[in-house]
């Protein structure tokens, strides 16, 4: 009898996908706290807010992910909230000229959290 290969859930690619997200944005916050002066940043004041800012909402989609693993309907809502919260900070940087990588990444992490939305029923 053959084996076949199991792949992971998609719940589990999006567990893995949403703490890589918050690694990232736990570093970004240590590097504006840590090394303001080697960041090109064109408004200096309030950087620290920003810092933590960006570390406290890292530190949460770490611990999302482990509540997206085991399939948590909470977990899915909380992290749809989440990126949509980040995804309207990143489009308001991108206005003022800050790049379009982030809100691109927030706004497909919501389309695949929706597309998925059925998986996460415990």
């Amino acid at each position: 009898m053959r084996h076949r290969r199991q792949w992971p859930r998609a719940s589990t690619w999006i567990a893995l996908l949403t703490g890589l997200s918050g690694a990232v944005q736990v570093t970004l916050g240590v590097a504006r706290l840590v090394v303001p002066a080697y960041l090109p940043m064109e408004n200096d004041s309030g950087d620290e807010v920003s810092g933590l800012v960006r570390i406290v909402f890292g530190v949460f989609l770490i611990l999302l992910a482990k509540g997206l693993m085991e399939r948590r309907r909470i977990a899915w809502v909380a992290a749809v909230a989440l990126s949509a919260a980040q995804a309207a900070v990143s489009l308001h940087r991108a206005f003022q000229g800050e790049g379009v990588v982030l809100p691109v990444a927030e706004l497909l992490s919501i389309a695949v959290l929706l597309a998925f939305h059925r998986r996460f029923s415990l």
